[in-house]
This record gives C-alpha cells, sequence and structure tokens, in this order.
C-alpha cells in the first residue's frame, strides 16, 4: 500500500533530507496526517491507477514526498509554480504507470492529479501551521510585494516593447532587440 512509504520516511536516508525543514517529532505527525488521508484516498479510488503496484513503485522510488515537500518548503528553488509542478508530477507518474505494464482507464489522470494535490495540500497546510502569527503576516506582505512588482515590470516591459516599436523601424535592429523582451 503507498502508505507503506511515508512509515518508511521516518528511518529512511531520507529523513536526513527533511530534516533540513522539520524536527523528526513534526516529521511523525506529518507521516500520519499522510497515512490517514491517504488510507482514505486509497479506500475511496479502489481498482484504479491509486492501488496499482506500477503507481506504488513509482511513490517509493522516485521521492514523491521529498519532492512536494522541497517545492513546499523551498519556494525560491523551485520556479515552477504550484499548477505546472503538480501537472508534471501528474504526468510523470501516469507515463512511468503505462510504460510499466499499467492499462490506464481515462479517469486515471484526473486521479492521480487528486492525489498529488492531496499531499501537496496537506504538506502545505502543515508548513504553514508551524509558522509562527508575526511570520505569517510577514510572509504574506512579501508575497503580495512580490506579486505588484511582477506585475509593474511586465507593465514596464510592455511600455518599453512600444516605445521600441514606435522608434525602430529597422527591421536589423528590431531582430537585435528581440532578445531584450523574451
Amino acid at each position: 500500500m503507498i502508505f507503506d512509504f511515508l512509515i518508511s520516511i521516518a528511518s529512511s536516508k531520507l529523513y536526513e533530507e527533511l530534516k533540513k525543514f522539520i524536527d523528526r517529532k513534526s516529521l511523525q505527525e506529518l507521516i500520519e496526517i499522510l497515512k490517514q488521508k491517504t488510507i482514505e484516498f486509497e479506500r475511496s479510488n479502489d481498482g484504479t491507477i491509486i492501488v496499482s503496484s506500477e503507481f506504488d513503485n513509482y511513490i517509493n522510488n522516485y521521492n514523491v514526498l521529498f519532492k512536494i515537500m522541497e517545492h513546499v518548503l523551498q519556494p525560491d528553488m523551485s520556479e515552477l509554480p504550484i499548477v505546472t509542478f503538480i501537472d508534471n508530477m501528474t504526468e510523470s507518474i501516469v507515463t512511468y504507470c503505462e510504460e510499466n505494464g499499467y492499462k490506464s482507464k481515462v479517469t486515471d489522470k484526473n486521479i492521480t492529479k487528486d492525489f498529488v494535490e492531496m499531499i501537496y495540500s496537506i504538506v502545505e497546510n502543515f508548513a504553514k501551521n508551524k509558522i509562527n502569527p508575526d511570520d505569517r503576516y510577514l510572509i504574506y506582505t512579501i508575497i503580495q510585494t512580490k506579486g505588484s512588482i511582477e506585475l509593474q515590470l511586465k507593465e514596464v516591459k510592455n511600455e518599453l516593447q512600444e516605445v521600441r516599436n514606435d522608434f525602430c523601424s529597422d527591421k536589423i535592429l528590431l531582430k537585435l532587440t528581440d532578445e531584450w523582451f523574451k
């Protein structure tokens, strides 16, 4: 079963990597939550890709939990937006299962995505709850400021593009400056 990989994490070398993010007690608490939710998810999706040996092999061999935790806990390291991260992981799991003999059904991709989203959400909520309230406000402010700056930069880039197009009628000059606006 899938939750077997969660139990083994606490005593595996993966803990050595995860201890950068959370202490052993917190990790055990997270594993218990993941175990409960995973068992519920397996029960409600019996007979699907989730309970296949191929799915189990992927989860066990490709550090799914660690990759999710890394994406949640080190956002500066992950350039992928959450949606793209989840879509990529979903695609990787389904492709792996199919390549290893699983006969996929139409609903398997959605079920797999639901599973990845569930694990991601649990880890994300767990991480948020471990942050003290003062830091939460600071993080919220930083995220809001970053979003505002990105929007302003996009507007400036568009304005510069318009100015460039207005003043540079020479096609060669336009080609030379194309890379500035990518």
